[in-house]
């Protein structure tokens, strides 16, 4: 069996979108999914990279430095896939 990130691309969209809205809570609407699996979905992203991505509190998201420098260097790319997978549905 090839090894390979494939499986970690839905846990990036995902982060990018938490991200791109500015809370849990936003992402969870736009996406239709619950909070608690956005949460979820994205603590394993963090684990599986061993970096902490978003600092969250009751008031505020952001993302962590290394988490900004991820969603700079991925944000394009994740959403130019979503869109040309999408045009072939």
């Amino acid at each position: 069996m090839i090894n390979s990130n494939y499986g970690k691309l839905d846990d990036l969209f995902l982060f990018c979108s938490v991200v791109e809205k500015g809370s849990l809570t936003a992402a969870s609407d736009a996406l239709n999914l619950p909070v608690a699996t956005l949460s979820r979905r994205i603590s394993a992203l963090e684990k599986t990279l061993g970096t902490q991505l978003l600092l969250i509190s009751k008031r505020r998201l952001a993302p962590t430095e290394k988490g900004q420098i991820l969603y700079q260097n991925c944000y394009q790319n994740i959403w130019q896939l979503d869109r040309t997978l999408a045009d072939f549905q």
